[in-house]
């Protein structure tokens, strides 16, 4: 088919609106709408991303509290490079790593194990 999609990011919500939509093929309405814990436009930057969404979840992990944190979209939308990153900008990996090791350092000898696992 031949249509038009238009997507609409507010807050933590994606809507999608498409002739689909106002067929009714999707809903009852003329979009279809997606709620997340977080979203990032395009605009946003991955250390905003870090300090916003991970950056306590990496906290809670030191202190013995499981994390997974996970990127979602459609392909092309950025997020290999959002967590994996490149020189001039660390992604969300490194940024994690980096985070972990400076607090190990500043704990006072206190020891740790950690169990990481990567999937893309």
């Amino acid at each position: 088919r031949n249509e038009k999609c238009v997507w609409e990011v507010d807050r933590n919500t994606v809507r999608i609106s498409s002739s689909a939509a106002k067929r009714n093929e999707l809903q009852d309405s003329k979009y279809a709408a997606f709620a997340f814990d977080h979203v990032g436009g395009p605009e946003v930057k991955t250390q905003e991303i870090y300090d916003r969404v991970v950056k306590s979840k990496v906290s809670n992990f030191m202190s013995g509290i499981n994390a997974t944190i996970m990127a979602y979209g459609q392909t092309s939308s950025g997020k290999t490079f959002t967590m994996m990153g490149n020189q001039k900008s660390p992604g969300i990996n490194k940024m994690v790593v980096q985070d972990v090791f400076r607090l190990v350092e500043n704990a006072g000898g206190k020891k740790y194990s950690f169990f990481v696992s990567y999937i893309e």
